[in-house]
């Protein structure tokens, strides 16, 4: 279910303060301006905890948020139309689940992505185009230079076409061109987008695509600017048409056939590197290819070492969109550049890079000399690139579009959207709605190694507050130079020593009545700041000798990360709580996101997230924290081999909770073996389904939980239990007065 249809399925319920708060939390994470602003405007205006819900102007399901937008919008074409006469409307997530698919199923089946774009006809450039515009397809378009076939399972995946005309044609451009369509030719999709225009105020109503129709409505009424700042709301929808190759259609008339060239285009390349306006530092050091952020520096091995001059070409592409990325140029997080194991933030820049050398190779005529070489570089990170792919089904589409913003700044070629959808003044609030409706993130605190311990600073707590986009990932570069380490002692409450009575003569003292007379009177249990997470745990206990034990065991794209991060949260406000996160670096955007979004600031001080990179630095972690979380089991074993939850983690530290994730091989294995994972005290499983909103958590075994298991099941989406019937706001009496409003 989309943002916009969660808004209009709320028509006609009695709902909390609470949803409605919760829905404002998604929007505006979402940057949904449309539904914040509404929601806003509902909580300013009405007090009570209850309301009854009226929409009368339902949000256009299709509309595109901020985020998809931003993603999307500037590689698109945009199309003014009257609303009622619109093609098909397609959601975004269709687009991201089609074409990350497409991806993820060419590089299993394949084994790399088919760069080729080659044909034999009198198309001057390297990608495909509108046969009447002369237009090149991009951004979501891109796979119309591919053709689509199916697997035995009936999954599609991408292979180079065989083109002979580069050209595609509507329907009715075939017949405007008096040609003919051959039978059986099949239609593919371009998808574009077109703006929506909604006016709504007390007494006039106006919704149209069609921007010279909402201009005579401006006109009409004599609308002023503070009317329509007050009362319009533009937003885009996505669309598609069908279009046909022009290999498919008789009688098309085409450009005469311009000769290929059997040598490489060279000077072609070489002009691009010429042109790059404001270039890195140009270095011939070495046989290694990379580029230098620290010192903006790009160093090339001479075109001598390699066998081909395209290889070269194709080589130094790569590099100098790497370049783009620094501060000066288009101001990417560099934090990739690093490489470090593969991490997420690692696999998109270099995904950014590729493509951004695919895309030049293109312009320069040599990317049929280069592909075969780019495959075999891919290779050796398609897992990674698969395992963010399935974690994030918009990964693929935003590289393309960080790549093609890089090729067009070396070719200088900026490009600003004609239709740019101006962002809404967001309203403040006229009275404080109960946090978190607005708050601010901090980034975790990471505990570098230091010989010597300083006093905490409160200053640097405060390191990113009110900071966004470019100016944040700049501090945090900043901050992430090294620096003393800021040691937060532990807030839990210490556990008290057990009184034992003291019996006089000779007593077995290992009898189990003497044990029961002299049990502990003070067990204390892990206090839980989360109410549905506490619940689903049940009341573990905090053990003075060895330790507890929770294991998280789940497939690919299951959320396992993300429920740590809520585990995280709900533990780090009384206890400190290090995190090895060795899957993801600790460092990487990705690790950065995902604290944002799960971590209150109030818990970020109590956390501790250095890089793990031996079992040493593991016990220094597990001996200054109170709560640790492994990411993940199978890592840890191939730093220490025979590496075991009971004897390395149990039995070895005392007082201690552990939470430890496990992969799930497809199969439904563990990795490093089921043996470690079932001797945990608790079993914790996710389960992954087709909307990753439905993904949740359940017990397989908990010795601390007093209810059925079976009957509980937590959300990782939504963050709450999975309750039989859905909690409803109980039906209004006399006491409790029904408000009934309407949401304009």
């Amino acid at each position: 279910m989309t943002l916009a249809q969660e808004f209009n399925s709320l028509n006609g319920l009695i709902v909390s303060r609470k949803t409605l708060e919760d829905l404002l939390l998604k929007a505006e994470k979402e940057k949904h301006t449309v539904i914040s602003k509404r929601v806003i405007k509902v909580l300013q205006v009405f007090k009570d905890d209850t309301f009854l819900i009226e929409i009368n102007n339902l949000v256009e399901p299709f509309g595109l948020n901020g985020v998809e937008a931003e993603i999307l919008l500037p590689t698109l074409e945009y199309i003014p139309e009257n609303h009622s006469d619109g093609l098909n409307a397609v959601s975004p997530d269709e687009i991201y689940n089609y074409i990350t698919d497409l991806i993820i199923n060419t590089i299993k089946k394949v084994g790399h992505l088919p760069w080729q774009k080659e044909w034999k006809g009198s198309g001057t450039g390297n990608s495909v185009m509108n046969y009447v515009s002369k237009k090149e397809y991009t951004g979501a378009n891109f796979i119309l230079n591919y053709d689509i076939k199916f697997d035995e399972n009936k999954n599609p995946y991408l292979v180079p076409a065989d083109f002979i005309q580069p050209y595609y044609l509507t329907f009715n451009q075939i017949e405007e061109a008096k040609a003919k369509l051959k039978k059986g030719s099949k239609a593919r999709r371009v998808i574009y987008y077109t703006l929506i225009h909604d006016y709504h105020s007390d007494n006039l109503k106006f919704k149209t695509n069609d921007n010279k129709k909402f201009g005579d409505f401006v006109k009409a009424n004599a609308l002023t600017k503070d009317d329509l700042k007050k009362n319009l709301t533009k937003f885009p929808v996505l669309k598609y048409y069908n279009v046909f190759r022009a290999d498919d259609c008789e009688g098309l008339k085409f450009p005469e056939a311009k000769e290929r060239k059997v040598t490489n285009p060279i000077d072609a390349a070489q002009a691009i590197i010429d042109g790059f306006k404001n270039p890195p530092k140009y270095t011939n050091v070495g046989d290694r290819a990379y580029y230098r952020p620290s010192t903006d520096e790009l160093n090339m091995p001479t075109i001598e070492a390699f066998t081909s001059e395209a290889f070269y070409y194709s080589t130094f592409f790569h590099e100098a969109v790497h370049s783009t990325g620094a501060e000066k140029r288009l101001n990417r997080d560099m934090t990739g550049t690093r490489k470090g194991g593969g991490t997420g933030n690692y696999a998109f820049e270099e995904l950014i890079a590729e493509l951004g050398a695919v895309f030049l190779c293109s312009e320069s005529g040599i990317l049929f000399h280069t592909k075969e070489n780019s495959a075999k570089y891919l290779q050796s990170w398609n897992r990674h690139l698969i395992d963010e792919l399935t974690d994030d089904n918009r990964f693929f589409l935003k590289a393309s579009a960080q790549a093609q913003k890089a090729s067009n700044h070396i070719l200088g070629r900026e490009v600003v959207n004609t239709q740019e959808v101006k962002k809404e003044e967001e309203k403040p609030l006229l009275k404080p709605i109960p946090e978190p409706i607005k708050k601010v993130v901090a980034k975790p605190i990471i505990k570098e190694k230091t010989k010597t311990k300083e006093k905490p600073k409160t200053k640097q707590l405060d390191l990113f507050e009110g900071l966004t986009g470019a100016a944040k990932r700049k501090r945090k570069i900043i901050a992430s130079k090294p620096k003393k380490a800021i040691v937060i002692k532990s807030i839990a409450k210490p556990v008290a020593k057990q009184k034992v009575t003291v019996i006089k003569g000779n007593v077995n003292k290992n009898t189990l009545a003497y044990k029961m007379a002299n049990k502990p009177t003070n067990v204390d249990f892990y206090k839980v700041e989360h109410k549905d997470i506490a619940e689903f745990l049940g009341q573990i206990e905090i053990k003075t000798k060895e330790s507890v034990v929770v294991s998280l065991t789940g497939g690919q794209g299951s959320m396992k990360t993300r429920m740590c991060f809520q585990l995280i949260n709900a533990l780090a406000q009384n206890y400190k709580v290090g995190h090895a996160s060795i899957e993801e670096h600790p460092e990487s955007s990705l690790y950065y996101d995902k604290a944002e979004e799960y971590l209150n600031p109030k818990a970020l001080q109590n956390i501790e997230a250095p890089e793990i990179k031996s079992v040493s630095d593991l016990d220094k972690l597990i001996r200054d924290n109170d709560v640790i979380v492994i990411d993940s089991f199978s890592k840890m074993q191939e730093m220490h081999k025979g590496f075991e939850v009971d004897k390395d983690l149990r039995k070895k530290y005392d007082g201690k909770l552990f939470i430890v994730i496990f992969q799930q091989t497809t199969d439904g294995k563990m990795r490093g073996g089921s043996k470690s994972q079932f001797d945990a005290d608790v079993v914790l499983f996710t389960e992954k389904k087709s909307d990753y909103r439905e993904n949740y958590i359940y017990t397989d075994k908990n010795r601390y939980q007093s209810k059925p298991l079976d009957a509980l099941k937590f959300n990782i989406f939504y963050k709450k239990l999975q309750r039989e019937e859905p909690e409803a706001s109980p039906e209004p009496t006399t006491k409790n007065k029904k408000l009934s409003f309407v949401v304009s």
